[in-house]
């Protein structure tokens, strides 16, 4: 950890573009901590902040370019880490989740730097450095390494640390362009799924895909839709009961008889019916007005 870290913090120092001011707090070990910079000025206090309770020593020497701190395990020094990572970022959580145990005032830390007091008070800073650079296990764990499997994104955020600033842009733009690969890989997944509806039974997604286009595709799917309702009408004409033969019916004997009159013989043969009829219910024998008025018409 020891070997990695300065290697990291020399190769940041060394980039072009990286401030060789800005203040860098190395986690060398469980515990030691060294701060570079000379940005912070003095750690006026820090109260309800881990073992912090009440912390605003008399006479609390201004910090100089190199400060070593030391001591035991659990008496501060992570969490003055996390203090100034909270000034960097301007995330209050990595104060709040420290508060004292038991306590019942609110976090409080008042830092000097160059340009004024930075001021936590009511779970915000009064103001941020971001300049500020921590390496320790924090930082690994976001950036380096997690368990045993040094991850992508791990590299990534590596990046802008490395690199300085400069590589800033750079990793924003590798950012964008991830993003845009994702969007671009759902969107081909769900125009696959799609596509593989449409696929006939039989027939693999890739030799679907592999299809080359047919000019006269419409005619050939009219021609067979009209075949496929031409199949449909025949088994529905088959499905019908036969036809049944009709027996013709059976003329009158006279039917010949009457073939063989003319419209003349026809209106004589009715004017002699009409005569008989009117003889047999009329008294008189002459021809009743009605009869003459047809004759005379005739």
């Amino acid at each position: 950890m020891r070997a990695f870290l300065t290697r990291v913090h020399a190769r940041c120092k060394g980039n072009r573009g990286y401030p060789r001011d800005v203040p860098t707090i190395l986690d060398i070990e469980a515990g030691i901590r060294i701060f570079v910079g000379g940005m912070l000025r003095k750690f006026i206090s820090i109260k309800s902040v881990g073992r912090f309770l009440s912390s605003a020593a008399v006479g609390n020497p201004q910090l100089s370019r190199h400060v070593l701190m030391f001591g035991a395990n659990g008496f501060g020094k992570t969490t003055l880490c996390a203090i100034l990572r909270s000034l960097q970022s301007g995330d209050a959580t990595g104060i709040t989740g420290r508060k004292t145990l038991g306590g019942d005032a609110e976090p409080l830390v008042d830092i000097l730097a160059d340009g004024g007091n930075a001021l936590f008070q009511d779970g915000a800073w009064s103001r941020n450095i971001p300049e500020i650079a921590v390496f320790d296990a924090t930082f690994v764990a976001e950036n380096v390494h997690s368990g045993d499997v040094v991850e992508s994104d791990h590299k990534r955020n590596l990046y802008r640390v490395i690199i300085g600033r400069e590589g800033v842009a750079l990793a924003q733009d590798e950012e964008r362009l991830a993003l845009e690969i994702r969007d671009k890989q759902s969107d081909a997944r769900t125009a696959e799924r799609v596509v593989e509806a449409l696929v006939p039974l039989g027939i693999k997604f890739e030799d679907f895909l592999s299809l080359l286009a047919d000019p006269d595709i419409d005619a050939k799917i009219a021609a067979q839709e009209q075949a496929v309702a031409a199949a449909l009408q025949a088994s529905q004409i088959k499905a019908r009961s036969a036809l049944k033969a009709i027996a013709a019916p059976a003329l009158p004997a006279s039917f010949a008889v009457v073939l063989t009159k003319t419209l003349e013989g026809i209106a004589e043969g009715a004017e002699g019916k009409i005569a008989a009829h009117l003889t047999g219910h009329v008294r008189s024998t002459r021809p009743s007005a009605t009869a003459r008025r047809g004759r005379l018409r005739r």
